[in-house]
C-alpha cells in the first residue's frame, strides 16, 4: 500500500464519493434515506457557485474516505467555522488513521483561516465515533438540542398562502449574486469586476467575493485567462480604513487570514491573469494587481503602498511580491515612504508591463487574455506553476519542479496533438483540448 493522501476533491472523484455517501447512510441504518445522485453532487461542489466543500482519502489511487464540510458562522465570534456533514472511512480502510487525518486537515484549514471552530453531530448509538471524536477532545454539546423542519412542516411554513405578513415578498428568478465583485465570461475570458463606488474600497466583504470569484474563474472551464478590472474610473483605493480603525490585535489576527487569503486566491488561479488598473491602485489595491502575472496601467493612474502613512505596513501580500517583482530596494523605498508613483514611474521600475491611454486599457487586457482561448490550458497552468514555485527555492530545487512538471505534460492528450500536428503541419496550427 503507498502511503495515504487527504487532498481536496476533485470532479473525477464524484463517483467515489457517491457511493461512500450510500455506503454511511447503510451504517447510519438509513439507507432508503439517501437519494444522493453524482449530478447532485457535482453540482453542488463543482457548480458556479458551490457553497459545500469536500476533502477525500486516497489509497493506491482509490478515494476510501471522505470529508464533506460547509461554512457556519458565529455572531458572538463575528467568524466562520466549519461544520462537517459527513465523515467516512470505508470499513476496510478503518485503523489506519484515516479518519483522524481527514479531520486533522479540516482543523488545519480553520487555524490557517482564523475559523473559531470544527462541529459535527453523531448518532447517540455510534459510541466508537464518540470515543474516538472524545479522545481528540472534541466537546459533546449537551446543553443544545438538534431540531429540524423538514417534509410536511418545512412545506407548510414556507407555503405562499401561509406566509407571516410581516415578510417581505420573495425574489424570484435567477441567482444570488455578490454584491461588489462578479465574474464576467465572453468569448473565454472572464473579467473579475470589482463594483464597490466610490473608490472599490476592499473590505471584509469585497475581499470575499474577491476569494470566490477567482476560485470560480479556476475552476471553471470555461474560462481561459483573466482580467481584473475596477471600472474605467478605479481600480482599488485600498482595504476600508474605517472597517480596520477600531480593530485590536485579536480581530486583526483573524482578519489577517482573510486579507491575505483573497490575494493568493487570485494569484492561484491556474491561468493567465492581468490587471487592469485605471485611477488608483493603492494598498491593498496595489497588491490586488500585484496577485496577477501582468500589469497593463493607465498614461494617468496612481500606484503605491501607502500604509506606512497609517503607521502599519503592507498585509495582502505587498511587502514579498512587491520585493519579489521590482527587486527589495525599490520596494522598500516604496513602502517606507508611502509615495504614489505615476504610470511611467511605474513602468521604469518594472511594476507594470505596459502604460496605455485610460480608455484603452481593459481592452487591451481582454486582447492579451483572449490569445490563450483554445490554448494548451494544462500546459499554461504548468508553466504558471513551475514559474512561481520556482521563485521560491534555489535554483537546483527550481530545475527539479521544471523538470517533473515538463515530463508530466507528456502524460496529456495537448503534447500528444501539438507535437503531432507540428511535424505534420507545421508550427502553430494544433487544436488543444485541455485533456
Amino acid at each position: 500500500m503507498t502511503d495515504p493522501r487527504i487532498r481536496p476533491a476533485t470532479p473525477d472523484d464524484v463517483a467515489a464519493m457517491v457511493r461512500l455517501v450510500h455506503d454511511l447512510a447503510a451504517y447510519e441504518r438509513a439507507p432508503e434515506q439517501c437519494v444522493l445522485t453524482e449530478p447532485m453532487l457535482h453540482e453542488r461542489l463543482f457548480g458556479e457557485r458551490p457553497a459545500l466543500f469536500a476533502h477525500v482519502a486516497e489509497v493506491d489511487g482509490a478515494v476510501v474516505g471522505l470529508a464533506v464540510w460547509f461554512l457556519n458562522f458565529s455572531t458572538w465570534d463575528g467568524v466562520h467555522g466549519i461544520y462537517l456533514e459527513d465523515l467516512f472511512v470505508d470499513p476496510a480502510q478503518r485503523g489506519t488513521g484515516l479518519g483522524h487525518a481527514l479531520l486533522a486537515r479540516l482543523a488545519q484549514v480553520c487555524v490557517e483561516r482564523g475559523y473559531s471552530r470544527l462541529q459535527w453531530q453523531v448518532l447517540d448509538w455510534n459510541t466508537p465515533s464518540i470515543e474516538f471524536y472524545e479522545a481528540l477532545g472534541a466537546v459533546d454539546l449537551a446543553d443544545w438540542r438538534t431540531y429540524r423542519l423538514a417534509g410536511e412542516p418545512l412545506r407548510a411554513l414556507g407555503s405562499p398562502s401561509r406566509r407571516c405578513p410581516m415578510l417581505a415578498p420573495t425574489h424570484t428568478g435567477g441567482s444570488i449574486m455578490a454584491e461588489f465583485v462578479r465574474l464576467e465570461v465572453t468569448d473565454g475570458v472572464g473579467t473579475i469586476r470589482l463594483d464597490r463606488p466610490k473608490m472599490n474600497a476592499l473590505d471584509a466583504r469585497v475581499q470575499t467575493e474577491l476569494l470566490e470569484a477567482a476560485r470560480e474563474a479556476d475552476r471553471r472551464d470555461d474560462v481561459a485567462a483573466v482580467v481584473v478590472w475596477g471600472g474605467e474610473r478605479v481600480f482599488a483605493a485600498g482595504a476600508d480604513v474605517k472597517e480596520m480603525a477600531d480593530m485590536g490585535y485579536p480581530e486583526m489576527f483573524r482578519h489577517g487570514h482573510l486579507l491575505q487569503d483573497f490575494t493568493r486566491a487570485v494569484a492561484a488561479i491556474g491561468k493567465p491573469t492581468v490587471s487592469a488598473i485605471t485611477g488608483f491602485a493603492l494598498g491593498g489595491g496595489l497588491e490586488l494587481a500585484l496577485a496577477t502575472d501582468l500589469r497593463f496601467c493607465a498614461d494617468d493612474a496612481k500606484l503605491g503602498q501607502p500604509e506606512i502613512l497609517l503607521g502599519i505596513i503592507p498585509g495582502a501580500g505587498g511587502t514579498q511580491r512587491l520585493a519579489r517583482l521590482i527587486g527589495p530596494s525599490k520596494a522598500k523605498d516604496l513602502i517606507y515612504t508611502g509615495r504614489f508613483v505615476g504610470a511611467d514611474e511605474a513602468l521604469a521600475l518594472g511594476l507594470v508591463d505596459e502604460v496605455l491611454p485610460a480608455a484603452e486599457v481593459h481592452d487591451r487586457a481582454v486582447a492579451w487574455a483572449s490569445q490563450f482561448v483554445g490554448g494548451p490550458s494544462i500546459a499554461l497552468r504548468t508553466a504558471k506553476d513551475v514559474v512561481d514555485r520556482g521563485l521560491e527555492v534555489d535554483l537546483q530545487t527550481g530545475l527539479e519542479i521544471e523538470r517533473a512538471g515538463f515530463s508530466a505534460l507528456f502524460a496529456t492528450q495537448d503534447q500528444s496533438d501539438g507535437m503531432r500536428s507540428f511535424v505534420e503541419n507545421g508550427p502553430g496550427k494544433a487544436t488543444f483540448t485541455g485533456r
